[in-house]
């Protein structure tokens, strides 16, 4: 009996000393073969405190320009009341659709929502003063002696500013501190208005949902950024993937984005143009929804991919941004959004690798497939439709007007990438006293938030390894784990 149990004990240290080598080489994996998980902490205090005097520095500017500059427009409160059902959809679309839509990040899902909220708060507000700015500039009723009085119209744009961010935000998510993030909300609306003031105000283009000063700048300058910010410790990560109930949240985002976005592409239309862009970005969202399940599909191993339905069935939404309330007909919204859908989804599978790989261009979110793209179809579209409409339609520069179109997407390209180009420059060489960040801390919440209890015990490196190898099929996994547990029922019924 003695020796029964002493070999009891034996075998249960053993498999103590096990399951602590196991834990071990866990904890040893969570370093990626990389250095120290814990930061510097004399560098991360810097950039705290950095970051703490810069955001509440732009707040009392804020603040102060807002109480001497700004007052409400009371003038015409009916076309204010219209407009507010408009205004809530934006402002849903803005925090919650992006939000939870870059929430695909199976360890990054605070960071990204926080960044979101960051972003929409601080853009929006800058938003305000810098489009007032350029409005009394650009017209004769209006002075910087006189107050600015705030509509929703302005509060919309400011919106539109946000997005436009959060858009370029979407190329480098996962790859920045909260002083870097500083860098992107301070330019992009600088950028934005700038592009706003020539290609709407001074070229007079026509984009009314901005495909052309929303997507494809905010896009431009993400993917330009991108560029500075993608390196050996961000490739080939273990943290820049999804799971189960990532990818979900990642849905829902989605979700909130095709419903709404009619209101989008409608909100600063012409009432005469809203029923137009309405109608069109819905059915152009049919049409590239179709598109998508169709072309996922057959280039997927006949299967469906989960990022092609969380972001390509998106893309007619954006090919709607510039020409939503011209009148191209249901059958020409239809076909922009199924061809655009195809376009999109094919980015997915072949231009995302490509330019990870041949360009160094680490496009986390896929902002090329998902707005540039689609960004500069819907100029197309747009420069198309006002040649064929010319006869029937007025717009401000006649029968020149497409010239206009193409010129005002190249500004806004341009724009793009000058303005990643700043971003890039100063997130990498001059906030690097302040970039505490090493490869374990890419993609991961675990450096900017108190973690929860069990954030370690859904990682485990091992079963991450097994499941990444090809020739491990679900359908195999399966059977294996019903073999162990019919192999625990056995071990069950002798004790």
């Amino acid at each position: 009996m003695d020796d029964d149990k002493s070999k009891t004990q034996a075998k249960g240290q053993a498999g103590n000393e096990s399951t602590e080598m196991s834990l071990h080489q866990k904890l040893s994996a969570l370093e990626l073969q990389g250095p120290s998980y814990e930061p510097d902490k004399h560098t991360l205090s810097m950039e705290s405190k950095f970051f703490a005097v810069v955001i509440i520095a732009a707040q009392l500017v804020f603040c102060v320009l807002f109480g001497v500059w700004f007052d409400y427009d009371l003038e015409k409160i009916g076309h204010q009341l219209e407009l507010y059902p408009y205004f809530r959809d934006v402002l849903i679309m803005v925090v919650f659709g992006f939000g939870y839509l870059m929430s695909f990040l199976r360890r990054y899902g605070f960071t990204a929502v926080k960044s979101t909220f960051m972003v929409t708060v601080f853009t929006a507000q800058f938003s305000l003063l810098l489009g007032a700015f350029f409005k009394t500039i650009n017209s004769d009723e209006l002075s910087f002696g006189n107050k600015y009085f705030v509509s929703l119209d302005d509060l919309i744009e400011s919106l539109f500013c946000a997005a436009t961010a959060l858009i370029a935000l979407g190329g480098i998510l996962g790859k920045y501190t909260m002083s870097q993030l500083t860098a992107l909300v301070t330019v992009v609306p600088i950028a934005f208005w700038l592009n706003a003031y020539v290609v709407v105000m001074k070229l007079e283009c026509h984009d009314v949902g901005g495909g052309m000063t929303i997507h494809t700048l905010g896009s431009a300058i993400g993917i330009t950024a991108c560029y500075f910010l993608t390196h050996e410790d961000t490739r080939e990560h273990p943290s820049r993937s999804s799971n189960y109930s990532s990818d979900l949240a990642s849905l829902a985002g989605t979700i909130f984005l095709w419903v709404l976005w009619p209101s989008f592409n409608a909100a600063v239309a012409p009432p005469a143009g809203q029923l137009i862009a309405i109608a069109n970005t819905f059915i152009s969202l049919c049409g590239s929804t179709m598109a998508t399940l169709i072309t996922s599909r057959i280039f997927s191993q006949r299967k469906f991919e989960v990022v092609h339905i969380q972001n390509s069935i998106l893309a007619g939404g954006v090919a709607m941004g510039t020409a939503g309330d011209l009148p191209i007909t249901l059958a020409g919204a239809a076909c922009t959004g199924f061809v655009t859908g195809v376009i999109s989804t094919l980015g997915y599978i072949y231009m995302t690798p490509f330019m990870s790989h041949r360009l160094n261009l680490q496009d986390i979110c896929g902002i090329t497939n998902l707005h540039f793209v689609p960004g500069v179809i819907s100029a197309i579209v747009a420069a198309i439709a006002v040649a064929a409409l010319n006869s029937s339609t007025e717009f401000p520069h006649g029968g020149a007007q497409a010239g206009f179109q193409v010129a005002g997407l190249c500004v806004s390209i341009g724009f793009g990438v000058v303005a990643g180009l700043v971003i890039g420059v100063v997130m990498k060489y001059a906030m690097r006293p302040m970039n505490w960040m090493q490869r374990v801390d890419y993609f991961n919440d675990r450096p900017h938030f108190h973690i929860p209890s069990d954030y370690d015990v859904l990682f485990d490196p091992e079963a991450e390894k097994r499941m990444a190898e090809p020739s491990v099929h679900a359908e195999t996994r399966c059977y294996e784990l019903m073999e162990q547990d019919d192999e625990l029922r056995k071990v069950s019924v002798e004790v």
